[in-house]
């Protein structure tokens, strides 16, 4: 059986990241008194995260633990990361990234990039859009980008 369509994660398997992801969700909590480590957010690297927030301010036993503490958490995350991927000089693809999508691609497979960001990142975040574009474009093979819009909720936006 031969595959049709593989999914690769954004952070760490097609953009690089070194444990910039774990420490701006570091710092957004800091901002609200919250003191995590970088293991700590390693553990919940992969979900949404707001689901991630909660469950980091539930291990280490914050009282006031809101849906509107949580967004007001996960907010500040967000314009962390916009600021991140559009001033750091740093941000890339990793190596290989595009001649592995261009390779399946010709082997008729479709890639999928899928991520636990929200879609407003992704969209407000004119470096990693260009990054995103970039991959697509050299590979010509991203057939879309899955992005986390809320609990629960995918939504598909074209390649």
């Amino acid at each position: 059986m031969k595959a049709e369509l593989i999914v690769f994660d954004l952070a760490g398997t097609t953009v690089k990241d070194n444990k910039d992801v774990h420490r701006v969700l570091q710092s957004a909590l800091k901002q609200f008194g919250i003191e995590i480590s970088i293991a700590q957010a390693n553990e919940v690297m992969g979900i949404p995260k707001p689901i991630a927030i909660k469950q980091l301010l539930e291990e280490v036993k914050f009282n006031s633990i809101t849906e509107e503490f949580i967004m007001d958490v996960h907010k500040k995350f967000i314009e962390e990361m916009i600021d991140f991927y559009q001033n750091d000089s740093g941000v890339g693809e990793k190596s290989g990234v595009s001649a592995t999508f261009q390779k399946l691609k010709q082997n008729g497979i479709r890639v999928v990039v899928d991520t636990g960001f929200d879609r407003l990142y992704i969209t407000h975040s004119n470096k990693f859009h260009c990054l995103i574009n970039h991959i697509g474009e050299r590979s010509a093979s991203l057939y879309f980008i899955a992005c986390y819009t809320g609990i629960n909720q995918s939504i598909f936006l074209p390649g």
